[in-house]
């Protein structure tokens, strides 16, 4: 039985390049897509690339807990497992605004929506025999300043008059570190690897670092993929009881949203 992917936009970037290479290294791929016009694209190049490659799309907004729940059920429709959960999807310095869930729109796509979409497949995660989780984040974290819940909590909700995009995205992937080291302690013990990875050392090569991604040689703490370099990291990731006070709480809302 081939192992099976699920990558997070999928249709271009980093996201297809990974896409790509794991159809080429003979693994299931399931990604997602904006819209169906994209997806059924995708699909098309994919297959025009790879012969018989075996690969499918679900449509996901991840500014929408709707949304989400969707693509989280048709997963399941789809595989039993999943070897490798890789978050790249991602926006990018827009303008002020709430999603329909009342977060900002960098903090719910790029931390809270994929979490919320770990916690509704995580038993598909844990029961391959992979069980890897990789965060694509940025090295603009660093320059994040949350350094306590209280923090997170005024990024999360930002109202338009206190917004600066980039400072935003930098608190969103912060998150997306700190929701890295919780998967750790919550799922270490349970096999589960994950990894936070950087765009901006990964599309040096992408089509090796998808092969990378595959096969597992990605160093962890050092949050550096392969044998490069480390790119260091925001010291918030190793306050003692901050990852863990941020998971707890972005787990309230996603009991909330069911």
């Amino acid at each position: 039985m081939k192992p099976c992917a699920f990558v997070t936009g999928g249709t271009s970037g980093l996201g297809w390049a990974t896409v790509v290479a794991l159809a080429q290294s003979g693994w299931r791929v399931i990604f997602s897509a904006r819209s169906e016009q994209k997806g059924l694209l995708a699909l098309a190049k994919l297959g025009a690339l790879v012969k018989n490659a075996e690969a499918a799309w679900i449509p996901l907004q991840l500014e929408d807990f709707s949304s989400i729940r969707k693509a989280a059920h048709e997963l399941r429709t789809l595989t039993k497992t999943i070897d490798v959960l890789l978050f790249n999807a991602g926006v990018r310095t827009p303008p002020w605004g709430l999603t329909g869930d009342g977060y900002e729109t960098q903090f719910q796509v790029n931390y809270l929506g994929h979490f919320l979409l770990f916690q509704l497949v995580q038993d598909l995660v844990l029961s391959g025999p992979t069980r890897r989780v990789v965060n694509i984040a940025s090295s603009d974290s660093k320059m994040a300043t949350s350094s306590s819940l209280e923090d997170f909590q005024k990024y999360a909700r930002v109202a338009q008059q206190g917004y600066s995009a980039k400072q935003s995205f930098r608190e969103s992937k912060l998150a997306q570190l700190l929701f890295t080291q919780a998967l750790r302690v919550h799922f270490g013990g349970r096999g589960l690897t994950a990894y936070v990875v950087y765009p901006k050392v990964m599309f040096r090569d992408s089509d090796q670092t998808a092969l990378a991604l595959v096969q597992g040689r990605l160093s962890g703490p050092s949050l550096a993929w392969a044998n490069k370099k480390s790119v260091g990291h925001n010291a918030a990731v190793d306050r003692p009881g901050l990852p863990e006070a941020v998971w707890d709480w972005s787990n309230a809302h996603f009991t909330q949203a069911q």
